[in-house]
């Protein structure tokens, strides 16, 4: 299932899905999050797993207008204990793609 224009999740039900598949499935980086958010703040790919597994959606997803799709935004802590925020669209039940790291 694509979550394309899909109605959004609510924070419960988008944490969940975050992280199971953050635990179980695929997590792709988008190129500017791997070239320039995470380099340039010092984040490596192991906080952005922690961070999906631990942290938690509280707010209502941001709908983009040009790519039809949700972005949630999960603040939690990375393997250093610090506290981050990434913004993410769910791909489909199996992907997240990560849009940047704060």
């Amino acid at each position: 299932m694509d979550y394309t224009g899909y109605e959004p999740l609510d924070a419960a039900a988008a944490t969940e899905m975050i992280r199971g598949i953050a635990r179980f499935s695929i997590v792709q980086p988008s190129w500017h999050c791997r070239r320039n958010s995470m380099p340039k703040r010092d984040f490596s790919y192991q906080d952005l797993v922690a961070i999906l597994l631990n942290g938690e959606v509280h707010e209502p997803p941001e709908y983009n207008t040009t790519t039809c799709q949700y972005r949630y935004t999960v603040r939690g802590e990375t393997i250093d204990g610090d506290i981050a925020t990434i913004i993410l669209v769910i791909v489909d039940h199996r992907t997240l793609s990560v849009v940047t790291i704060f």
